[in-house]
């Protein structure tokens, strides 16, 4: 006999899986890509770093 996924566990699977996401976009995602990080994670982790440079880039190239 097959057994499928009760439904319970599936909406536990994507509750999960959305605030896991949740968390690394505010981590990780924004202070390295928009420069925002309320978390201050991305300034221990370097990941502000960055998003300065990627801002700094193109008024560097246009000297």
């Amino acid at each position: 006999m097959e057994q499928g996924v009760s439904l319970t566990t599936l909406i536990k699977a994507s509750v999960a899986a959305i605030l896991l996401a949740a968390v690394a976009i505010v981590s990780f995602i924004f202070p390295a890509e928009y420069n925002i990080d309320p978390t201050w994670v991305g300034q221990k982790l370097g990941l502000t770093l960055l998003a300065e440079s990627a801002e700094a880039a193109p008024i560097a190239a246009s000297i």
